[in-house]
């Protein structure tokens, strides 16, 4: 029980508390008369005639809930973007503080478990290609993550539990991937385009070169405008090597690993 002065009851005291509600007046708060009672720092309740309002001040609340992760910044923006385990991987992001703004090319990003949006920036892996290239796209491989780099490629093992013991388990650092539109997954592996080749990845890290019959036709078109799509109707991977949107080149995937172009 908490009074507020002497012995008599004033109306803007508090007579009795009653852990989730207080007493003011004996018969509760007058109707007939304004009171304004000050309940604690943050909160004051205030009748006037029939009305009762209840007023919360802002002592430097933080907007909204509490988020789990604290004061860590969540303004993350990427431009690769990969769903595995229950948690979103994302790849050449721009971070921010509120202050300042850092752009990171090579850096791969993950959120909290099953909150994709959630990407504090303290969740980051970095990975360097033997040229200092940036990361041109990433994809699922059998629950790994391929990262698709100018210079090279990257197979990362991540366990969804705690991606921090992530480990690269294999990597070719002599083939790199041209264009983030020519990635393509594929039953269990995933195609895209190199300067030399278009080629398949599959589920055991090997490259497999896919334009070997139309070779010079490849490499004298390949640019990074070079785009591939799955048709599943017709099982054929549909390939644009350069900007001629006119030209487009068909491979036939009843007969792979076979070339039938």
């Amino acid at each position: 029980a908490v009074q507020v002065g002497g012995n008599t009851v004033t109306p803007d005291s508090i007579k009795n508390n009653y852990q989730y509600s207080f007493k003011t007046q004996t018969g509760g708060l007058s109707v007939s008369t304004s009171q304004t009672v000050n309940a604690s720092s943050n909160y004051v309740w205030k009748t006037t005639g029939t009305d009762h309002e209840l007023f919360f001040r802002d002592l430097d609340a933080v907007d909204g809930a509490v988020h789990p992760t604290g004061e860590t910044s969540l303004n993350v923006k990427h431009r690769h973007s990969k769903f595995i385990n229950g948690r979103n991987y994302v790849a050449d992001v721009r971070i921010t503080n509120g202050t300042d703004t850092e752009d990171h090319d090579n850096w791969i990003m993950f959120s909290e478990l099953n909150q994709p949006d959630v990407i504090p920036i303290s969740n980051y892996i970095q990975l360097t290609d033997a040229q200092g290239g940036k990361i041109v796209g990433i994809e699922s491989l059998m629950g790994d993550l391929a990262v698709l780099m100018e210079n090279g490629i990257f197979r990362l093992s991540i366990p969804s539990a705690d991606p921090t013991q992530w480990s690269l388990s294999e990597s070719e650092e002599n083939i790199g991937c041209l264009s983030e539109n020519s990635i393509t997954a594929w039953e269990t592996g995933l195609f895209f385009a190199a300067n030399d080749h278009l080629y398949y990845l599959d589920v055991n890290f090997r490259a497999h070169p896919m334009t070997a019959t139309i070779k010079d036709d490849y490499q004298s078109a390949v640019t990074s405008s070079a785009r591939t799509f799955y048709d599943v109707k017709k099982n054929r991977l549909l390939c644009r090597f350069g900007a001629d949107g006119a030209t487009i080149y068909s491979l036939d995937l009843s007969s792979f690993p076979e070339e039938r172009w």
